[in-house]
């Protein structure tokens, strides 16, 4: 039995998994739409687990002419705690990713079944950019309830169940389950809430303190997580409870199946006690954890071939836990040590609660669609280019007073040659954009503000010197263009034309000279403009248009009329601080090539994506104190090593970015999330040379070549019949003992210093006398006779007998006493 359950695990170990990402977190699903792993990819957290519970769906069923299907789990095996299902699902195609959507996030499907069902689980991660709404008030609760906005980055599941038997099924129902990791609480909701996807209103959210985060820089009281799915369908059953019970004695949530909780429920449908009483649970807060929710859908039946599915939207949320009290501190997306980072400083709060951050950055299409949403009015204040940095803060609980902000902003997106000085953070007050008093710190690219309220902040610059953008479309019906506003000089702007059926973008000019082909056009700006985006009639030839991913992520070329089976070429060039990664075709990738040939069979859409990118520059101080390797371009998450190699007479110390240290080894590794600029410092060397007074007597170590100020260890080992007696450096004692902590200062010769260990004879008396004589060689300097009459350690004492000096020896005369009475020689 032990070989067969350990066949088991390595099978289903070596199923497929695809983890898709966003720029928050990401997920890894199985075949059969499983997963137990949600990680953060948050600045200063990554890696921390929101899921590392279950997310998984089941099905009922009845296939005419034979017994009703109990609930059975998709995925075969659940793990930590790790249990088998009832599970008769089988893969058919792995679970791979099979294109990215128009935000450039991927899109992936698997396909399992059983005798009866073929089921196609299809992802896709979508960007909502204002989140949508998480119900937090239980249905059963008469009051009108509240919603909190989820991180900009969903998954939406899509559950396809095609009937593959000759018969007809009824009672087909599919369930869903949710367990994370951190949930203390939870409960059902359906009411309605404005904002994206908010059809999808039947929600199930759990919530919870993430124990292991108390303590960290940016949030001593913790994480709060939420966690949660939605439907636009409303459900025939739900139940928030258990799953497992912490301190049981039963649960580990390691190992075995949870003795209790809502997966039980969905095994037996709610049709049995005590299950059946659990059933429309609405909100469930236990004395211990662990919590999971879970819904039921009745779908349509099935004809043979025919099928049913159903939508499913995955969303979490993280906030900063604040607590009670005077200046009570935090910070969001990992504080302020981390660009796009924010730490917060609370005059007093008189209610806990917590904070929410979200840092983007917002180019034209992203800013028109948070104007369009009603989240802020078109920014009227002088932005730094195309793309503008917002903080979107939100706190749960009340505050007297002010709270002080202190936010990290990406330098990269700062035009070259601004005065930081004249940063500025403009705060949306609901109506219109205000102007915040700023103290900014050049260089730890923060800016620091105080407000009596918290909502959307923007960076922007007020700066004396700045340029009109007008932009218009020609023919005016024929598309729409972006990009018009009041800039910086010197900042960068992007304009991005789009055209209508049956238009295509032709290009833009400016004063009647055409200035660029590619419906995104980035330029830096230093004087007024006003550009046209012109547009032509596709007739009855085809339209080929290009567009850029992100809009200021580079431009592209090749739009244009093309006749049924010509070949169009098109081109796309990164802006700074992106590169080309593909061209797309319908989601599907057709090229990674950015100059690219395609046939004409159709109105063709080719969108060009480009990846951010960030640049590590190494420098040396002093210039002349060693060399650095490498610098480099790289794309967030990536490993960067840096190597820092001394050279002749100097010595490496450290790395810092900004006058931190951030590494004290020579090879630095990190993960990259933004633009660094990192300094490896070298000082002066320091030549310790150990020298042995005497070879033959012993030996030392502890030299080498040190940075100034560095405590080194000597160690002397005396050889046999010698003893060690002090450290001399420029002939003065710096140490007695054998080991020796140092502190470097200067270049120095150190000497250990070795003796011979005299030997005491003892010479019996003369024939007729009465005393014995002790002697030891005269040239044993500087030793010091000792008596003891019980050997312990703390009873020797300097002899105070009489020494006489002769024929070479030191001497003394003893005469016999009662007992016994030892001696020896000891050096200082």
């Amino acid at each position: 039995m032990g070989v067969a359950a350990a066949i088991a695990i390595l099978g289903l170990s070596a199923k497929a998994r695809e983890t898709l990402s966003t720029p928050d977190w990401n997920i890894t699903l199985t075949d059969f739409g499983y997963s137990d792993f949600m990680l953060d990819n948050t600045p200063g957290f990554e890696g921390r687990e929101y899921l590392s519970g279950e997310w998984g769906a089941a099905v009922g069923y009845q296939v005419a002419g034979r017994s009703l299907v109990s609930p059975k789990w998709l995925e075969p095996y659940f793990v930590y705690p790790d249990w088998t299902t009832n599970s008769d699902f089988t893969g058919v195609t792995p679970i791979q990713q099979i294109a990215v959507n128009a935000a450039g996030l991927p899109i992936a499907e698997s396909v399992i079944r059983n005798a009866d069902l073929e089921i196609t689980l299809h992802y896709e991660i979508l960007d909502t950019v204002l989140g949508t709404p998480m119900g937090q008030t239980a249905a059963s609760d008469a009051s009108p309830g509240q919603a909190l906005r989820s991180n900009r980055y969903v998954l939406k599941q899509t559950c396809s169940i095609k009937n593959i038997t000759a018969s007809a099924i009824t009672n087909l129902q599919l369930f869903q389950l949710l367990h994370g990791l951190n949930s203390q609480r939870g409960h059902y909701d359906d009411r309605p809430h404005t904002g994206t996807i908010s059809d999808a209103r039947f929600d199930v959210s759990l919530a919870g303190l993430d124990q292991w985060s108390i303590g960290s820089p940016s949030a001593p009281h913790g994480l709060e997580d939420y966690i949660g799915f939605h439907s636009s369908v409303a459900p025939s059953a739900f139940e928030i409870g258990h799953y497992g019970i912490a301190g049981n004695g039963l649960d580990n949530h390691v190992t075995g199946k949870p003795s209790d909780g809502v997966h039980l429920s969905i095994e037996a449908n709610w049709l049995t006690a005590p299950f059946s009483t659990r059933k429309g649970t609405a909100a469930f807060t236990p004395a211990s954890r662990w919590v999971s929710g879970a819904e039921r859908w009745d779908l349509a039946d099935l004809a043979p071939g025919d099928s049913a599915s159903l939508d499913v939207i995955l969303s979490l949320r993280t906030g900063t836990k604040v607590a009670a009290g005077l200046n009570s501190a935090g910070g969001g997306r990992g504080g302020a040590s981390r660009t796009g980072g924010l730490d917060f400083v609370f005059g007093q709060v008189t209610t806990a609660g917590t904070c929410f951050t979200q840092y983007s950055k917002a180019n034209p299409a992203e800013v028109a669609t948070r104007v369009a949403e009603g989240q802020i009015s078109a920014p009227d204040f002088a932005t730094l280019g195309g793309v503008i940095q917002i903080w979107d803060v939100e706190f749960t609980g009340a505050f007297n007073n002010t709270v002080g902000l202190t936010f990290a902003y990406d330098p990269g997106l700062i035009p070259q040659g601004h005065d930081p000085s004249l940063l500025c953070i403009y705060q949306f007050d609901g109506t219109n954009w205000q102007a915040l008093p700023a103290t900014v710190n050049a260089a730890a690219n923060t800016i620091q503000v105080s407000t009596t309220s918290l909502s959307v902040f923007a960076l922007g610059t007020i700066s004396q010197s700045t340029c009109e953008v007008t932009v218009a479309a020609d023919p005016g019906d024929r598309g729409t263009v972006s990009g018009a506003s009041t800039y910086a000089d010197g900042a960068s702007v992007t304009l991005l034309a789009t055209a209508e059926p049956g238009y295509v973008f032709s290009n833009w000019t400016e004063n009647g000279a055409v200035v660029s082909s590619s419906p995104s056009y980035t330029f830096v700006i230093n004087a007024d403009h006003h550009f046209q985006a012109h547009f032509i009639s596709v007739g009855t030839d085809l339209a080929l248009t290009t567009r850029s991913l992100p809009v200021n992520g580079g431009s592209t070329g090749g739009d244009g009329v093309y006749s049924l089976g010509s070949q169009a070429s098109v081109t796309a060039t990164a802006n700074p601080g992106y590169k080309f990664d593909r061209w797309l075709l319908n989601g599907a990738q057709v090229s990674t090539s950015p100059d690219y040939t395609i046939g004409v069979t159709g109105n063709l859409e080719l969108i060009a994506t480009f990846k951010p990118v960030f640049t590590v520059t190494t420098l040396t101080e002093p210039a002349e104190g060693g060399e650095v390797t490498p610098e480099g371009v790289y794309e967030p998450g990536q490993l960067a090593v840096v190597r820092a190699r001394a050279n002749p007479g100097f010595t490496f110390v450290q790395w810092t970015q900004n006058g931190t240290p951030v590494s004290y080894d020579p090879t630095f590794r990190y993960t990259v999330t933004g633009d660094r600029t990192l300094v490896a410092n070298f000082v002066a060397s320091a030549v310790i040379t150990v020298q042995s007074s005497d070879e033959s007597a012993g030996i030392c170590a502890g030299g080498g070549t040190y940075e100034p100020g560095r405590i080194i260890a000597l160690s002397a080992t005396a050889r046999s019949g010698y003893v060690f007696l002090r450290w001399t450096a420029d002939g003065e004692t710096i140490g007695t003992t054998p080991t020796l902590s140092y502190q470097v200062s200067t270049t120095q010769t150190i000497l250990a210093v070795f003796t011979v260990i005299p030997a005491l004879q003892l010479a019996s008396p003369d024939i007729g006398g009465n005393s014995f004589v002790l002697s030891w060689p005269e040239s044993a300097s500087g030793w010091i006779l000792q008596e003891s009459i019980t050997l312990a350690p703390d009873s020797w004492a300097d002899s105070s007998r009489t020494i006489e000096v002769s024929d070479g020896f030191h001497r003394i005369s003893l005469v016999p006493e009662s007992g016994k009475r030892f001696f020896r020689l000891r050096h200082p």
